[in-house]
Protein backbone atom coordinates (compact mmCIF):
# COMPACT_ATOMS: atom_id res chain seq x y z
CA UNK A 1 0.00 0.00 0.00
CA UNK A 2 1.32 3.38 -0.78
CA UNK A 3 0.76 6.17 1.39
CA UNK A 4 -0.27 9.31 -0.31
CA UNK A 5 0.61 12.75 1.81
CA UNK A 6 -2.22 16.00 0.75
CA UNK A 7 -1.07 19.14 2.55
CA UNK A 8 -4.06 21.89 2.66
CA UNK A 9 -3.28 25.59 3.33
CA UNK A 10 -5.24 28.25 4.42
CA UNK A 11 -4.64 31.89 3.70
CA UNK A 12 -6.20 35.39 4.11
CA UNK A 13 -4.35 38.35 3.65
CA UNK A 14 -0.61 36.92 3.97
CA UNK A 15 0.74 36.86 0.39
CA UNK A 16 4.33 38.06 1.99
CA UNK A 17 4.13 34.85 3.86
CA UNK A 18 3.17 32.40 1.10
CA UNK A 19 6.19 31.88 -0.84
CA UNK A 20 7.96 30.90 2.75
CA UNK A 21 4.93 28.63 3.23
CA UNK A 22 5.28 27.02 0.08
CA UNK A 23 9.08 26.60 0.45
CA UNK A 24 8.78 25.53 3.64
CA UNK A 25 6.40 22.81 2.67
CA UNK A 26 8.67 22.00 -0.71
CA UNK A 27 11.75 21.26 1.87
CA UNK A 28 10.23 18.51 4.00
CA UNK A 29 11.60 15.60 4.09
CA UNK A 30 8.55 13.27 2.73
CA UNK A 31 7.44 14.98 -0.28
CA UNK A 32 3.73 16.12 -0.89
CA UNK A 33 1.93 14.59 -3.70
CA UNK A 34 -1.12 16.90 -3.58
CA UNK A 35 -1.24 20.85 -2.09
CA UNK A 36 -4.64 22.50 -1.63
CA UNK A 37 -4.94 26.49 -1.11
CA UNK A 38 -7.80 27.80 0.29
CA UNK A 39 -7.66 31.43 -0.08
CA UNK A 40 -10.55 33.10 1.84
CA UNK A 41 -11.35 35.70 -0.35
CA UNK A 42 -7.90 37.87 0.22
CA UNK A 43 -7.73 41.04 -1.14
CA UNK A 44 -3.75 41.36 -1.13
CA UNK A 45 -3.32 38.86 -4.07
CA UNK A 46 -2.85 35.44 -1.83
CA UNK A 47 -5.11 34.04 -3.94
CA UNK A 48 -3.59 35.41 -7.59
CA UNK A 49 0.44 34.29 -5.84
CA UNK A 50 -0.79 31.42 -5.32
CA UNK A 51 -2.14 30.30 -8.31
CA UNK A 52 1.08 32.11 -10.38
CA UNK A 53 3.37 30.12 -7.48
CA UNK A 54 1.45 26.40 -8.65
CA UNK A 55 1.03 27.45 -12.51
CA UNK A 56 5.04 28.29 -12.45
CA UNK A 57 7.94 25.73 -12.92
CA UNK A 58 9.53 24.98 -9.27
CA UNK A 59 8.04 21.96 -6.82
CA UNK A 60 4.30 22.68 -6.82
CA UNK A 61 3.86 24.01 -10.90
CA UNK A 62 2.52 22.18 -13.48
CA UNK A 63 5.56 24.04 -15.69
CA UNK A 64 4.91 25.63 -18.97
CA UNK A 65 1.71 24.42 -20.95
Amino acid sequence: MSVRVTAVMVAYNRRELLGEALAGLAAQSRPVDRLIVVDNASDDGSGEFAEESLAADGPWGSGPG
